[in-house]
């Protein structure tokens, strides 16, 4: 039994690794490119990149934020108490009309 519980783990850890490793391997891939194109463009794709991966950095943090608390819903049966956090980081209004911030979830 455990084995059936390890490659399910592994069946929705090694993409979500992927999901992460994949924005720094860009990131790394367009610094070879550009680093041909001398140190201005270079200096340039360092500003955007930092700004690139704060920005994903913090997606990232809201979606996993999120997670839980729609999860913990779910797992009560609470669709209704789950549809307004899902929408705190998609942007969708949620049935009420409002969506509370993610850390505002018990």
């Amino acid at each position: 039994m455990p084995a059936a519980h390890d490659r399910e783990i592994l069946r929705l850890a090694v993409p979500a690794f992927l999901a992460l490793v994949a924005e720094p391997l860009f990131l790394l891939a367009d610094a070879a490119i550009v680093g041909h194109l001398g140190t201005g463009a270079l200096a340039g794709l360092g500003i955007a990149g930092a700004v690139l991966q704060t920005a994903v950095g913090l997606c990232v943090f809201l979606a996993y934020g999120t997670t839980a608390g729609v999860a913990r819903h779910l797992g009560a049966g609470d669709l209704r108490g789950a549809l307004p956090r899902a929408s705190t980081v998609s942007g969708w209004p949620s049935p009420s009309g409002r969506s509370p911030p993610c850390w505002a979830s018990p």
